[in-house]
């Protein structure tokens, strides 16, 4: 036997408790439904009295079989079929029991199998939006690849080109410093203070700007054009004069005194600009 409200199997060692509305309850459970004086069924809310409840002891089999001796047996089967309606009555009701117990963890399954789905749906999506930004990703890192290939590629040639340009300066410097030394050994004397330091003036370095390389140029023709005129200016001033003699000349302005060439014998006079010494050579 089975309690009606626990559904256990009822220990026979123990007391069982059965109501008039045939219901069968364990001590534990009769206990806890009637401790408060409350005598209702606890299965079927049916108000009970102390005389609708009776208390059976499953051990005590022979005061159950007094209870029988001396029944006819017409009322011993009306008995009998009474037991196994009340058995009937008790399988139904524990199969009942079974049913409303399955479809309550029916429902709880059902309800866990969509939270279930409804998890799997959102981890699905989520899934589908980390493998879109990864290929996005993919894409942007194959292109910062390739710009920096192309960048690697650009300042290769910047290298490339800017080591030309160096070679091109120096190549430009070693030319010019050869034509200013061939420029001061053909316009200058070395052997005067004074055109030393015009040469220094005059000297410069080549710069890799065309435009200041164009103004420096442009300086250094001015400074030779101003010596040549200066130089013409001189010629004018000593306006040479012939005299009644052949191949003789007098100065106008102040004589100027003449000196003997060491190399060559023959008369030369110092022009005003001390810097410059011109040979005079007669005709």
């Amino acid at each position: 036997m089975k309690c009606n409200c626990c559904w256990k199997d009822i220990d026979p060692s123990e007391y069982y408790v059965v109501n008039k509305c045939k219901h069968i309850f364990c001590s534990y459970c009769a206990q806890k439904a009637w401790l408060n004086g409350n005598y209702k069924c606890p299965l079927c809310q049916i108000t009970l009295t102390e005389d609708d409840i009776s208390r059976n002891d499953s051990t005590d089999f022979e005061s159950i079989a007094q209870q029988l001796y001396g029944i006819s047996p017409k009322n011993l089967n009306e008995v009998i079929c009474l037991i196994s309606n009340f058995n009937q009555k008790q399988q139904l009701l524990y199969e009942s029991k079974l049913q409303h117990d399955n479809h309550v963890n029916e429902k709880k399954l059902n309800g866990k199998y969509q939270q279930v789905i409804s998890k799997a749906f959102d981890y699905r999506k989520q899934r589908d939006q980390i493998k879109n930004e990864l290929e996005k990703y993919k894409k942007e890192n194959e292109k910062l690849e390739l710009e920096n290939q192309q960048f690697k590629a650009l300042i290769q040639e910047y290298e490339q080109n800017s080591k030309q340009t160096k070679d091109i300066i120096l190549r430009m410097q070693q030319e010019q410093s050869e034509k200013n030394s061939i420029i001061s050994s053909k316009l200058f004397s070395p052997q005067t203070n004074q055109m030393k330091q015009l040469f220094k003036q005059n000297t410069f370095e080549v710069n890799p700007n065309t435009a200041l390389q164009k103004k420096l140029n442009m300086k250094m023709n001015d400074k030779f054009a101003q010596l040549k005129k200066i130089r013409e200016e001189n010629k004018k001033e000593i306006n040479l004069k012939p005299t009644s003699k052949k191949n003789t000349f007098s100065l106008e302005k102040k004589r100027i005194p003449i000196l003997q060439s060491p190399v060559v014998n023959r008369p030369m006079f110092t022009s005003p600009l001390k810097s410059v010494v011109i040979p005079f050579t007669p005709i």
